[in-house]
């Protein structure tokens, strides 16, 4: 995308499926900084869209603002290469650490809800003296 071709924050809202007002929350906890225009109005450019898409990846795996925050932080142009490279290596392995955490939980999650779906059906089976999938 071109900056002739920075999008408005309705546009933007709209091609990630948040609100308005989850993009200017993102925004104001400092996970986006688009630049402005003369009349002070947002616009986005393609790599306030890639910002934006892990911001909304991330929440939705259900990591918090500060650890989206802290993953942000390593692209701050201030700091040297080097640093910045490292610093995202270790945000990424610690998020990779909790992805690895939740997968966990899910799996034990969905095991129990199957061994609760066998123990319900074949409780419908005993009542209906049908099958236990019947």
């Amino acid at each position: 995308m071109a900056p002739d071709q920075a999008l408005r924050i309705g546009d933007v809202a709209r091609a990630v499926g948040l609100t308005v007002e989850a993009v200017r929350y993102y925004e104001a906890e400092g996970l986006l900084a688009p630049a402005r225009d003369p009349g002070g109005r947002r616009r986005y450019t393609e790599p306030d869209l890639t910002a934006l898409a892990v911001v909304t990846a991330l929440r939705t795996a259900g990591f918090g603002i500060a650890e989206v925050r802290d993953l942000l932080a390593v692209k701050n142009p201030d700091d040297p290469p080097v640093a910045r490279i490292d610093a995202g290596l270790e945000a990424l392995g610690r998020l990779d650490e909790r992805l690895d955490e939740r997968q966990a939980a899910l799996d034990r999650a969905r095991a129990l809800l199957g061994r609760w779906r066998g123990d319900l059906e074949a409780g419908r089976a005993a009542l209906t003296g049908g099958s236990p999938a019947g």
